[in-house]
């Protein structure tokens, strides 16, 4: 995953530190998708939004059929597009980077699978 930390090493004179570019934190994988406070707050408002209590959120919990005609999975993937979307929109674009934005639009993303799966099942 193209991550700062890993930018750095293949373009350093376009990305000469490692640093978040949101907060303090080291730009890794790991703080790409979820460490970062602003990823964090997106994922929290994910969890209760779909998944229920965060705090009970297992792997074996998300690969059972959730209540909507969406995967766990599907609703983890549509956060992950929209994070990534979002993010090298602002790097690129200076667009801000605001968690609600990718909150809201995975959100749309999950509503419109559930919306298309549910017509497809009353059709079939």
């Amino acid at each position: 995953m193209p991550c700062k930390e890993r930018l750095r090493q293949l373009i350093p004179t376009r990305f000469p530190d490692p640093d978040c570019v949101y907060c303090d934190g080291v730009y890794s994988e790991e703080h790409f998708v979820w460490s970062c406070p602003f990823k964090h707050e997106i994922w929290q408002t994910i969890s209760s939004r779909f998944f229920g209590d965060p705090a009970k959120l297992t792997y074996s919990l998300i690969q059972l059929p959730p209540s909507l005609s969406v995967t766990y999975l599907d609703i983890i993937a549509y956060v992950l597009l929209s994070l990534w979307q979002l993010h090298w929109k602002f790097i690129f674009e200076d667009h801000e980077f605001w968690p609600q934005e990718v909150v809201a639009r995975a959100t749309r993303q999950i509503l419109k699978i559930h919306k298309e799966n549910n017509s497809r099942l009353l059709q079939g």
